[in-house]
C-alpha cells in the first residue's frame, strides 16, 4: 500500500494526484467520500481511468479505516480484474463493497 503523503504534499489537490495514480497502475484507497462530489475530481476519475474505493463509515480513526480496506481486499482485487476502469466503490468498516459506480454513471454526474 502507497500512502499519499509518502509521495505528495498534503496541500496537492487531488486531481494531480489522481492522474499520477494512473501512470503507476494503482488503484485508489481513499477515505475522501468528497472526490466523488467535485466535478473536476471526478473528471480526472475519468479521464485516468482509475479504480477508486472510498471508506463510507464516518468517525473511524485509521486502524479502522486499514481494517475496512484489509477486509474489503480480496474483493477489491476481483472486481478490478473484472471491471474495466474507471470504476468507484464504497467501503465499509467491516469491508463490504457498496454503491459501484462505472464510467456511464460517472459521465452522468459530471454532467448533471
Amino acid at each position: 500500500m502507497i500512502v499519499h503523503d509518502d509521495h505528495f504534499p498534503e496541500t496537492t489537490p487531488d486531481t494531480a494526484w489522481i492522474s499520477f495514480v494512473r501512470m503507476k497502475g494503482w488503484v485508489i484507497l481513499s477515505k475522501d467520500n468528497g472526490i466523488e462530489k467535485n466535478p473536476m475530481e471526478v473528471k480526472a476519475l475519468i479521464e485516468a481511468r482509475v479504480h477508486c474505493f472510498l471508506f463510507r463509515s464516518g468517525n473511524c480513526v485509521g486502524a479502522q479505516i486499514a481494517e475496512g480496506f484489509i477486509a474489503a481486499m480480496p474483493q477489491i482485487k476481483e472486481l478490478v480484474a473484472r471491471h474495466a476502469p474507471p470504476t468507484l466503490w464504497g467501503v465499509t468498516k467491516d469491508g463490504r463493497l457498496t454503491g459501484f459506480v462505472g464510467y456511464e454513471k460517472m459521465v452522468r454526474r459530471l454532467l448533471g
